[in-house]
């Protein structure tokens, strides 16, 4: 079993239930900016304010990766405590980085959240370049690595598994 759509879409009902990953995702006006949209954000941010600040970082990929990952693991097939849990296919969820190399500005890292499945298979759902909670890009982990063949969660209709 790969990653199905309806799985991708629970995921994604989670963090749009989750509180604190809601006040994060949801700002319309970075809407229009598709996958720059949280880039965008954190541009604006750091420009008039300090990037070490606390908001500021909770705004980043770092908060936001942080967020939508405790929502997912709370509701994972691994950590749920009695009860059917809400993502049953969801093995656990932790944060994952990488380091991307940008000439003229330097290195820095990328945060996301890295979705273990119960079949062993892994993927990458990254809500901060989208800050939309239904429409994260979603990517292999081998991909994600890589920053290609990332796949708008509209239109994700599941993996293959490998072959």
């Amino acid at each position: 079993m790969s990653l199905s759509r309806d799985s991708a879409l629970r995921i994604c009902q989670v963090v749009a239930a989750d509180t604190l990953c809601s006040a994060l995702l949801t700002k319309p006006v970075f809407g229009a900016f598709g996958g720059w949209a949280g880039p965008i954000r954190n541009l604006l941010n750091t420009t008039v304010r300090d990037k070490t600040d606390d908001e500021v970082q909770s705004l980043s990929c770092i908060g936001v990766s942080e967020a939508t990952t405790a929502a997912v693991e709370r509701e994972s097939a691994g950590r749920a405590q009695g009860g059917t849990p809400a993502l049953p296919d969801v093995q656990r969820a932790i944060t994952i980085r990488r380091v991307v190399h940008h000439i003229g500005t330097g290195d820095w890292e990328h945060h996301a959240c890295k979705v273990m499945m119960t079949d062993g298979s892994e993927y990458v759902f990254d809500w901060f370049v989208t800050l939309d909670a239904s429409n994260p890009w979603i990517y292999r982990v081998s991909d994600w690595r890589l920053d290609m063949n990332e796949i708008e969660c509209q239109y994700f209709y599941g993996f293959r598994a490998p072959h």
